[in-house]
């Protein structure tokens, strides 16, 4: 059945739905702080931090790491995420502190370009 265990396709449909609103608001909010900080790559400043860190990995875990549930997932979110959201990705992905350890795991640049 998939989509995270759902009970029926009606469920399954439902569950996607609202993955998909869900996934709307987030990328809405997290482009507008990016936005707003001048499409600089960061939520913040200039620089790496925390915030860009959590936010790719919250990305990187609903685009790849979902993939286990719903095989296709790349493709239902790919595109909905906007350039701002593509460049933090980008942003923390080539980042020479973390460039070894982020894409153990992947690349999720490739991802969403592919």
């Amino acid at each position: 059945m998939s989509f995270i265990e759902a009970i029926s396709e009606e469920d399954k449909k439902v569950r996607l739905e609202a993955f998909g609103e869900l996934l709307d608001r987030f990328i809405a909010v997290y482009s507008k702080h990016i936005q707003d900080n001048g499409n600089t790559g960061h939520l913040f400043g200039n620089s790496l931090s925390f915030a860009d860190i959590v936010t790719y990995v919250l990305f990187k875990n609903v685009v790849l790491g979902l993939v286990k549930f719903k095989t296709d997932i790349a493709d239902y979110t790919k595109p909905k995420l906007t350039p701002e959201i593509i460049k933090l990705i980008s942003t923390v992905e080539t980042d020479p502190k973390l460039i070894k350890f982020v894409l153990k795991s992947g690349n999720l640049s490739a991802a969403v370009r592919a």
